[in-house]
């Protein structure tokens, strides 16, 4: 089934209209909503303590080399601490993996925080597993894929078992995709 969807400007007056099929309109739909949620604080992470936890882990030990975070990984840290939700953006070679690696070790030690880290592919899982040496899988295993069902046995009824999910590279991910694992992040469980 085809949907119309009119466009609202920012005037309130229908600036054109897109057509989507059914299921396309329904993920995207999760997707703005699970996006819209994000903007509620982090409920890991007492507001009182973000400054000492960023300074606590400003510095990042990476097979045996200590890294310094910049300043704008700091305010990077600092924003995950502070927000339910946070996207990292970044070209090649800026730090994002190394900042991934403060993020995790501060939910996972300074809160004692359970964190799950996943990419879209094997290989990409490996490569950030690698480089921040925290256990990666693919977003399917995350999701714990049905093979032969075709979907996954972690949904709304059965959330992702973790307190913080992070996902590398999620721009690669298809908006069915997407839209499985937004559904899949319990109300608590903060996202980068």
């Amino acid at each position: 089934k085809v949907c119309k969807v009119d466009k609202i400007g920012r005037d309130g007056v229908i600036a054109g209209s897109v057509y989507t099929s059914e299921f396309s309109l329904r993920d995207e739909t999760a997707v703005y909503e699970f996006l819209k949620s994000g903007t509620r604080s982090n409920p890991h992470v007492n507001p009182d303590y973000v400054s000492r936890l960023v300074e606590a882990f400003g510095t990042v030990k990476v097979k045996g080399k200590e890294f310094i975070l910049s300043d704008e990984q700091k305010a990077a840290v600092a924003m995950t601490a502070r927000h339910r939700m946070s996207i990292i953006s970044g070209g090649a070679g800026v730090g994002k993996t190394l900042l991934v690696r403060a993020i995790a070790e501060m939910f996972r030690i300074g809160q004692e925080k359970t964190v799950r880290l996943a990419a879209f592919t094997g290989k990409a899982a490996r490569r950030i597993e690698e480089l921040s040496e925290i256990s990666a899988s693919t977003i399917h295993r995350l999701l714990e894929y049905i093979p032969g069902n075709g979907g996954f046995s972690r949904c709304e009824e059965n959330p992702i078992d973790a307190d913080v999910v992070i996902i590398d590279e999620v721009s690669m991910n298809a908006i069915d995709l997407t839209a499985c694992l937004f559904r899949a992040i319990g109300p608590d469980t903060s996202v980068v």
